[in-house]
């Protein structure tokens, strides 16, 4: 057993020479004749390979472009017209093969003419005056807390807010479009209003905020700083924490803290540690 050996083994026969060829043949006729005419059949005319692990999912795509195309006249769901077209409601927004098939065929994914559904938006309002100050916050149980805060008439921070947001991680970047379409939250679609983001310090936490920020421009969105420097302080007396998954995003500087904050919060994610926001409980924010 020194060199122990794999308890099952498997022959694979090589296709011959002149199968390969029979089947090259046949792909490089379909790729010739047979698929939308908007396809750019170029790449996978060089890399047959490339073409024979996409080919499933383009001929689907093709046939319904050439049989269905009218049904692309209404606009619907990515989902189902993922379904509608490949028979798959999630491959359009969560299968990587989509985004590299349609970038070999140079064709905009848009051209399915979809729209992507909003996440569900959870919020509490107390009016919906505007302006006024909106927050949003990384995690439900700060969520629980400011709403809390809220319905008591306690301020946050020495600041009044209407409105508090359970941004639930990344997934506010989508779920804030519904207030495009949400005549319950179209209050909130006030470009006078001042938007503040709390989250936990770390890579993740800051990326939400700097996409909030590059997603939707015509907002005035702020850092809640006072909320960050507190959790600066209570590191100390609690400990920095380190992430048990390294977080593969990339933030850029804070420009909205002084150089000694900015110091310190970058110093703790950028090392893959985090501070959470849950360090600032309901009796820390209601102290004086």
């Amino acid at each position: 057993m020194a060199d122990p050996l794999y308890k099952r083994y498997r022959i694979v026969y090589e296709e011959s020479s002149d199968t390969l060829e029979e089947e090259n043949v046949e792909l490089m006729d379909e790729l010739n004749g047979h698929l939308y005419f908007k396809i750019n059949i170029d790449v996978y005319k060089q890399n047959l390979k490339l073409y024979k692990k996409h080919r499933y999912y383009v001929r689907l795509f093709s046939d319904f472009m050439k049989k269905n195309s009218n049904l692309l006249k209404i606009q619907c769901s990515i989902n189902e017209r993922s379904f509608e077209v490949f028979g798959d409601e999630k491959f359009l927004k969560e299968d990587s093969l989509a985004k590299e098939m349609f970038k070999a065929m140079e064709l905009d994914m848009n051209i399915l003419n979809f729209y992507m559904a909003p996440e569900p938006f959870f919020f509490y309002k107390s009016n919906a005056k505007t302006p006024q100050n909106i927050l949003i916050v990384e995690n439900k149980d700060t969520f629980y807390t400011v709403r809390k805060l809220m319905l008591e008439g306690k301020q946050i921070f020495d600041m009044e807010f209407s409105t508090v947001i359970y941004g639930e991680g990344k997934k506010i970047l989508r779920s804030l479009e519904d207030i495009y379409y949400n005549d319950n939250v179209s209050y909130i679609n006030n470009v006078e209003n001042n938007f503040y983001y709390w989250g936990d310090i770390d890579k993740e936490g800051i990326c939400i905020y700097q996409s909030l920020k590059e997603a939707y421009k015509g907002f005035n969105f702020k850092l809640l700083k006072e909320a960050y420097e507190k959790m600066l302080e209570l590191s100390k007396l609690y400990g920095i924490h380190k992430n048990k998954k390294q977080q593969k995003v990339k933030i850029d500087g804070i420009a909205e803290f002084d150089s000694k904050t900015e110091s310190a919060v970058l110093d703790i994610a950028l090392k893959d540690n985090y501070v959470p926001q849950e360090i600032i409980s309901y009796w820390r924010l209601i102290e004086k």
